[in-house]
């Protein structure tokens, strides 16, 4: 079987190729041969492409191919060339302990020792854990439209715990559970996810109640029929209805608005569900709001927080980050699926925290296992199976459904 070594590791699937931290003026043109990787033409003039050549730019700071621009010219066409997410991961480094690796190779898949194939439902090779904490991220979407209390409902059967979003409509003072699309410095955008102009916070509950969901997003993924029925709930009927259920969830509240803090906590305590819930913000500044709000812990000084807080880190977080966390009074850190590096994941237990993978909605996560990834698929058992072998604790996912059934066939 043809194979070739080089200096850093290399994942090859069919004619994919991925190259970590390799750098020559940070444009590269490689060539897989039999036996070995040649470096071919870096100039515009002749490059000697072949269907086998490989160009990639854009070399992120930890080594690793982030959002970057490379083609595998194949058949005249030009495919976007996918990596390993267990690579991102560090898990292939952690079950190999080395920074070589020879890889057998062939025309259709990739033999990476401990590695499962696209497809695989093999249980994972790390020592056995008890199962992943499961949260249905805005519910569960696949399902029924996501934040909605149908969407919570379907959740009561698969989940520990789901994730919504919060905003507080300032002209009535009312907390609504809503996403919507925009930045996250500026969220709650309606022309996308309704069809119309402006943002949820230009509304008052009324306006926001009659809103109608467009059905052709790609963002919903729950058939036509049900996001038509969708309306938009308040945190306090979503909270009411979690509360007087069995079996009682927990629900984790994404403070996605300003303001949100103080009448969040002021809702929960009303309504009896202090132990059953937990806040989160990718704007720091609102947990470390929280904090100083309800600043208790249990009985002891160690206990942990009265009110659990998280904080969301989008993107490659700095060094720092865990000690920064730790600064606002977080007792958890909220990383995206693919920055959940081993060595992140411990270092957050390491410092006392607890930890969760996020996911991105259903068109971010579709695009990523499409055009990123080579060796998952888009959250079927393979992917749960990768995140939970970095050692997470909890899995904040878009299809329960199928994390709940692998923790059952595990």
């Amino acid at each position: 079987m043809p194979s070739f070594i080089s200096p850093v590791r290399y994942v090859v699937y069919s004619t994919f190729l991925t190259l970590p931290h390799t750098s020559v003026d940070n444009r590269h043109y490689f060539m897989m041969t039999d036996q070995s990787t040649t470096l071919v033409g870096d100039d515009d003039g002749q490059r000697g492409y072949n269907d086998n050549v490989v160009v990639v730019t854009s070399i992120d700071s930890d080594g690793l191919l982030s959002d970057v621009n490379h083609f595998v010219k194949n058949d005249r066409k030009e495919v976007p060339c996918k990596k390993s997410l267990r690579q991102v991961l560090q898990l292939d480094a952690q079950s190999s302990g080395s920074q070589e690796e020879q890889i057998a190779i062939d025309s259709h898949t990739v033999g990476l020792s401990q590695q499962q194939q696209p497809g695989s439902t093999a249980a994972s090779s790390s020592p056995k854990r008890k199962r992943p904490y499961i949260v249905g991220h805005r519910g569960a979407p696949y399902k029924e439209l996501e934040n909605t209390i149908p969407s919570f409902r379907v959740c009561r059967e698969t989940c520990d715990a789901v994730e919504l979003d919060v905003f507080l409509l300032p002209k009535d003072n009312t907390l609504v559970v809503f996403h919507g699309s925009g930045t996250d410095e500026n969220p709650g955008k309606l022309e996308d996810y309704c069809g119309v102009g402006g943002g949820i916070l230009d509304l008052t509950l009324e306006e926001a109640r009659n809103l109608t969901f467009n059905p052709s997003n790609e963002e919903f993924v729950c058939g036509s029929e049900r996001v038509l029925l969708g309306r938009i709930p308040t945190l306090e009927e979503v909270l009411l209805d979690i509360r007087d259920s069995f079996p009682r969830m927990h629900t984790k509240i994404e403070l996605k608005g300003p303001g949100t803090a103080q009448p969040v906590l002021e809702l929960v305590e009303r309504l009896g569900m202090v132990d059953y819930c937990s806040y989160s913000s990718f704007e720091h500044s609102r947990i470390e709001e929280v904090r100083k709000l309800r600043p208790q812990r249990g009985a002891n000084d160690d206990d942990h927080y009265l009110y659990p807080t998280g904080a969301i880190y989008d993107g490659i977080p700095s060094a720092n980050f865990v000690e920064r966390a730790l600064a606002i009074g977080a007792s958890e850190i909220h990383l995206r699926y693919d920055t959940c590096t081993v060595d992140r994941i411990k270092a957050i237990h390491d410092a006392g925290m607890g930890s969760m993978a996020w996911m991105r909605g259903p068109l971010g996560m579709r695009y990523d296992t499409t055009n990123k990834y080579l060796d998952v698929g888009n959250e079927d058992e393979t992917f749960y199976a990768t995140l939970w072998e970095t050692g997470v604790e909890k899995l904040c996912v878009n299809r329960p459904d199928v994390l709940y059934r692998m923790c059952l066939s595990e």
